[in-house]
């Protein structure tokens, strides 16, 4: 499960998130609950306009033993229609391939960055480690063993913006 948070604790983030902003034709994707329950299709519509690049987003995928999985999670990351900032991979502690997993997705994509703690600490521990790391307006939380739709991050970037949600 993928959730979006904005890490407001982080002194002058929205600031320096704000500086950033510059003009680019990009694809919106808006949601229209409304036509979902009418039955006007799934309510995402996509359209191309010239807007402000959305905020940047840092993924954090946390894992503990996950090698089965940890591959089709990264998968699915990197294969967003918005890409993250970065994606930041914590290990926790695995006994498995999963940390030899991914430090060779940190030594091929320039965007991740992964972390390695020496034992199982829990997920928050993880999470938390991973945060320390975190330089985007946003950021989304993925266990190991699960994938994102590929219009995940987009999804969730234009919703938080449009609510101008912190």
């Amino acid at each position: 499960m993928a959730n979006l948070l904005r890490p407001s604790a982080r002194d002058g983030l929205e600031e320096q998130g704000r500086e950033r902003v510059r003009a680019s034709k990009v694809n919106v994707l808006t949601f229209d609950p409304l036509r979902k329950i009418f039955g006007q299709g799934s309510g995402i519509r996509s359209s191309t306009q010239e807007q402000p690049l959305p905020a940047t987003v840092s993924l954090i995928i946390i894992s503990f033993n996950n090698a089965s999985y940890i591959a089709a999670a990264m998968e699915s990351a990197l294969a967003q229609s918005h890409l993250p900032h970065e994606i930041i991979a914590v290990d926790n502690g695995s006994t498995d391939r999963s940390a030899e997993i991914l430090s060779a997705y940190a030594a091929e994509q320039p965007r991740v960055g992964a972390f390695f703690l020496p034992v199982n600490q829990g997920p928050g521990i993880a999470r938390n480690h991973g945060l320390k790391h975190a330089t985007g307006d946003y950021v989304m939380f993925l266990d190991g063993d699960d994938m994102l739709e590929p219009h995940a991050v987009a999804t969730a970037v234009s919703a938080a913006m449009a609510q101008e949600a912190d």
